[in-house]
């Protein structure tokens, strides 16, 4: 869906063309576990977001991992805890924080919330003291198109 916004400046009006899909996904934080591949969908998930728009591999699970392509998971802060979280429950609420920023377009979910409508779903992967990693399963086509640390998938993807 494209919105077209006109505004007035000291130049006159602008024209600004803003692009919103309406592109449903969800996003699964889920700690790693030993012998199950990234590019298998977890038996358990600590928390479950729903994402209204740009959940496409462009959209926002590029946005997503340059939130997370710094941060690094602890059990138990010290003095300087930018870019910590203490534990994936911290984790997934600092990323709600940082992009929940009205009514509507992001919910957080109970994990066994099931949608008719999502096209792709988005894992964080993460433990303590280990790096994070993502994946990314495109729904309709039943098959993991993205494995990898934050910044592999903002080189893949990122258009920007």
């Amino acid at each position: 869906m494209v919105y077209e916004v006109q505004c007035r400046s000291l130049y006159g009006i602008i024209r600004l063309k803003l692009k919103i899909m309406a592109t449903r996904s969800i996003i699964r934080f889920a700690e790693r576990e030993e012998g199950v591949s990234f590019s298998e969908h977890p038996k358990r998930v600590e928390v479950q977001v729903y994402k209204h728009y740009d959940g496409y591999p462009e959209g926002h699970p590029t946005e997503l991992a340059k939130f997370l392509r710094d941060f690094k998971i602890v059990n138990g802060l010290g003095q300087d805890t930018y870019g910590t979280a203490n534990g994936l429950g911290c984790l997934a609420a600092q990323y709600v924080a940082a992009f929940k920023m009205d009514a509507g377009d992001l919910y957080v979910e109970n994990p066994d919330t099931q949608h008719g409508d999502i096209e792709y779903i988005t894992y964080v992967w993460g433990t303590e003291n280990k790096d994070i990693w993502m994946s990314i399963f495109d729904v309709y086509d039943e098959e993991c198109i993205f494995v990898g640390k934050p910044q592999q998938l903002i080189d893949k993807y990122d258009t920007n």
